[in-house]
């Protein structure tokens, strides 16, 4: 069985002032299987908020309604 792991990060460590007090690292673990269906749910995503296909998604560029 393989599986598919995406893994991304936030905040930063305290390098400079501008800092911010978190960092997280998170992770999501896929079955290959069920890899389709989990970019589909991406792409209606993306499609919800607006954006192009296959246009990385950033928290920070999303207005306050789509963070809700």
């Amino acid at each position: 069985m393989l599986w598919r792991v995406y893994i991304d990060e936030a905040g930063d460590r305290g390098i400079s002032e501008k800092s911010t007090a978190h960092f997280v690292v998170s992770a999501t673990v896929v079955r290959d299987e069920r890899h389709a269906a989990v970019r589909a749910e991406l792409g209606a995503l993306r499609a919800t908020l607006g954006r192009k296909s296959g246009q990385v998604l950033h928290f920070q560029k999303f207005s306050h309604s789509q963070r809700v």
